[in-house]
C-alpha cells in the first residue's frame, strides 16, 4: 500500500542523481573532497583495469595533488589504494575519506579497514546514490572541532596499520535492522526502520501532538532519523542544511501519522513532506544504535553491540571501532577495526571533544 508513495518519493532521489554537472560539481563538495566524489562516483562505471578508476583521474582539475602518483600498473593494486588515501588524509588534514566506502561490500584485497576499496562494485545502484547523496552532508558536522588529523601510517611483520588521536564516547549496547534500498519501491522498508528504533529508543507509541509537546527525547530520536538535516531541491541539485526544529519536526510528525495509518492512508499528503528526503539518505546501509549511556545514533550496517563510537582528530563525524585480539601486538595501545563512520546525536558539533575531553592514541588496522 505504500509502494506508490515510496516510487514517487525515490524516483526524485534518481532524477536529482542524473544530472552529470550536480553529481561532479556538487554544492558543497568543492576543492579536495571532489577528487573523492568523483572516485566515488565512478565505481558504478565498468573498468577492465581497477587501477584505471584512479589512474584516468590524474589529468583533471582537482586541487587534490596527483602530481606524485603516476600510472603504474607493476605496483600491487592494494598499494594503489593506500598511496590515494595517504595523499587525501596529509592533503586535507582530514579523514573524510573514511566516509567512502562502498556498504554492504566487503574487499577481497588485503588491505586495512580504515582503506577504501576502489575496485568493489556497489551493492545496488539506488544505495550507491545514496551513499553519494550522505557524503555531501559532512560539510554540516564537526565532531571533533575542526581539529587535523593526526595521522600517522606504519608498516609491520603483521600487517599495515595506523596511529590517530581520538576521544573514547560510548560504546554501542543496542543495534536495530540493517537497512538497505535497492530500488525506489524498497523505500517503504522505512517505515519499519523508523517504528523498531522507536521501540528501541524506548520512546511511548503516541507521539507528541506538536513540535512544543515534544520532550527531548523525541527530538533526539528525530534528529538522529534525519542526521539532523533538511534537503531544498533546487532545479538541477539538492542543498542540504541543518535542520529547523520548530519547522522540520513537525513535518516528521505528519510523516509518521500518514505512513502509519491502515485506514485513512492519503499518499498525496507526503509529496512534498520535507522529512522524508533526509530520512532515505541517513538509514540507508545503516542501522540504529543506542549506546550504555542511551545516546542515539545511526551507524555503519556492520555495527555491533560492544562497538564503541569514538571521534577522531580530523573526522567531521564520529567512527565505529572494533576492538581486535591484542594478543598479537607488544603495543600498549589497543587495535582496533574501522567499521564505518556515524551519526551519534549530541557530539556532532565539537560536544564530545570539548572541556577535557581525554585524547588518546589508538591503532587502527
Amino acid at each position: 500500500m505504500l509502494r506508490p508513495l515510496f516510487v514517487e518519493c525515490g524516483e526524485r532521489f534518481v532524477a536529482a542523481f542524473t544530472h552529470t554537472n550536480a553529481l561532479i560539481h556538487t554544492r558543497g563538495l568543492k576543492g579536495d573532497r571532489s577528487f573523492l566524489r568523483t572516485l566515488h562516483d565512478l565505481r558504478w562505471q565498468r573498468c577492465s583495469k581497477p587501477r584505471d578508476r584512479v589512474y584516468g583521474m590524474l589529468g583533471m582539475d582537482f586541487t587534490f595533488p596527483t602530481s606524485n602518483m603516476q600510472p603504474d600498473d607493476d605496483i600491487p593494486i592494494e598499494q594503489l589504494f593506500i598511496d590515494v588515501a595517504l595523499q587525501n588524509i596529509q592533503h586535507t588534514k582530514t579523514l573524510d575519506i573514511f566516509s567512502f566506502f562502498s556498504p554492504g561490500k566487503k574487499t577481497s584485497l588485503n588491505l586495512p579497514s580504515f582503506i577504501p576499496d576502489w575496485s568493489l562494485k556497489p551493492t545496488n545502484h539506488f544505495t550507491h546514490l545514496l551513499c553519494g547523496d550522505r557524503q555531501m552532508t559532512l560539510l554540516h558536522y564537526n565532531a571533533s572541532w575542526g581539529s587535523q588529523a593526526k595521522f600517522r601510517f606504519q608498516f609491520d611483520d603483521l600487517q599495515s596499520h595506523a596511529t590517530v588521536n581520538g576521544v573514547l564516547i560510548n560504546r554501542i549496547r543496542t543495534v536495530g535492522n540493517a537497512c538497505f534500498f535497492s530500488d525506489p519501491g524498497d523505500l517503504a522498508g522505512a517505515t519499519s526502520i523508523v517504528k523498531q528504533a522507536r521501540q528501541l529508543a524506548r520512546l511511548p507509541d503516541r507521539l507528541p501532538a506538536s513540535y512544543g509537546a515534544a520532550s527531548q527525547r523525541e527530538l533526539q530520536f528525530w534528529r538522529t532519523m534525519c542526521g539532523n538535516l533538511a534537503v531544498n531541491y533546487l532545479k538541477e541539485d539538492r542543498e542540504w542544511k541543518l535542520a529547523d526544529p520548530a519547522a522540520d519536526f513537525d513535518s516528521y510528525l505528519r510523516w509518521y501519522k500518514v505512513v502509519s495509518s491502515k485506514e485513512n492512508y492519503c499518499p498525496s499528503l507526503l509529496k512534498n513532506e520535507p522529512f522524508q528526503y533526509p530520512l532515505v539518505p541517513n538509514l540507508s546501509g545503516r542501522r540504529f544504535i543506542r549506546t550504555n549511556s542511551g545516546d542515539m545514533g545511526m551507524a555503519d550496517a556492520e555495527a555491533q553491540p560492544n562497538d564503541i563510537v569514538m571521534v577522531l582528530a580530523g573526522g567531521k563525524v564520529p567512527y565505529v571501532l572494533r576492538e581486535q585480539d591484542a594478543g598479537t601486538t607488544s603495543s600498549k595501545h589497543k587495535r582496533y577495526r574501522l567499521i564505518g563512520d556515524a551519526y551519534l546525536d549530541g557530539i556532532m558539533q565539537g560536544e564530545g571533544v570539548a572541556g577535557n575531553a581525554k585524547w588518546t592514541e589508538v591503532i587502527l588496522v
